[in-house]
This record gives structure tokens, sequence and C-alpha cells, in this order.
């Protein structure tokens, strides 16, 4: 398999994943079981079955990171975010679905981060 075809069997398994689970759901349960499954596949079964969990590993990891987790937004609330909408100065945009927050990057990481090439988000 080619990084392409690696790439688009990436695109249309989150496809296929967001009409069958639609909405707010658990992302990093469901990665964290496919992970598993790519353990598993790896020790004890074919190449065509461990390609097959690993781009839904990679399928999981593309919708957590474009529609966030809603099980975990209060606890990112409260220990990310300081309970208040704040960052306590930690690196980080906002999680999708996560609205309404105000975040706060120090100045000097904000330049640091920018020189390196790298829009932390938020100033």
């Amino acid at each position: 398999m080619t990084d392409e075809e690696f790439l688009l069997a990436v695109d249309k398994e989150a496809n296929r994943a967001r009409e069958l689970f639609p909405g707010d759901n658990a992302m990093y349960a469901a990665l964290a079981e496919e992970v598993g499954e790519v353990a598993k596949a790896l020790m004890y079964e074919s190449w065509d079955a461990l390609t097959k969990e690993a781009v839904q590993v990679a399928a999981m990891c593309l919708r957590l990171v474009t529609e966030g987790d809603a099980t975990m937004r209060e606890f990112r609330l409260r220990h990310v975010h300081n309970g208040d909408g704040s960052n306590c100065g930690v690196f980080e945009n906002v999680m999708p679905g996560q609205t309404g927050l105000i975040y706060r990057i120090p100045a000097k990481r904000r330049e640091r981060s920018l020189a390196d090439g790298i829009d932390p988000g938020y100033s």
C-alpha cells in the first residue's frame, strides 16, 4: 500500500465512521480500542488485517483532532483551562466543540513558536 492509498483509505474510513457514529463520541476510548486491535493484528493476524486496523486508528486520530472528544471537555475545562476559560499558560488551541473559552498564550512563547514556523493560535 502506498502513502496515497493509505491516506485515501483513512479518509474513506473516517467518513464511514462518521455515518455510523455521528455527533459527540468518546473518541479517545475508541482510539485506544483500535490501537489494541492493531497490536493484536501485528502479533497474530495477516498483514491485510493489520493494515485495516491501522487505517481505523488513523481515522480515529483524524476524528479526535477534527471533532474532539465529548467525554473530555469538562475535564479539560477544569484541569487544562483552570476552570475559568484561561489556559494557565498551557500551549494549545481550542478542542473542537469546546467553545466560549478565552485562551492566553504568553507573548514570549508565542514569539518563539512563530519563529519556529508554528502558529499557536490565539494570543
